[in-house]
């Protein structure tokens, strides 16, 4: 069973689309920030094979969490989601972000890129 990380700092997105996701058949965590999301996966209890983070959160970014995850965890896939439309998509491909998708999302969107990913 492939293990997916949501990081989010909106409750009602990580509890959405954990249901979802675990309906889909994927083992699903959720983290409310990117630091807080670094910490789970330094301490070793859940090791996932992708994180689904949004790029703009109250504590740390997920462009941050993108760029230490890659740092210290570099197999991990990392999908970017954002509701803004200023970042700049091949830059964040640059810095290792898999796929960018915009908020709010599609649901079928996200499990085509999970499918395609994973």
């Amino acid at each position: 069973m492939k293990r997916i990380l949501i990081i989010d700092d909106e409750p009602d997105i990580l509890e959405m689309l954990s249901f979802i996701l675990e309906d889909e058949g994927y083992d699903v965590l959720t983290a409310n920030s990117g630091n807080s999301a670094l910490t789970l996966i330094k301490s070793g209890e859940f090791k996932p094979d992708l994180a689904i983070s949004d790029i703009q959160m109250s504590d740390g970014d997920g462009v941050k969490f993108l760029k230490d995850s890659k740092l210290e965890f570099p197999q991990l896939k990392v999908i970017l989601m954002t509701g803004f439309s200023n970042y700049n998509k091949e830059e964040l491909v640059k810095l290792g972000a898999l796929d960018i998708i915009s908020k709010p999302f599609d649901l079928d969107e996200i499990l085509k890129s999970l499918k395609n990913l994973l």
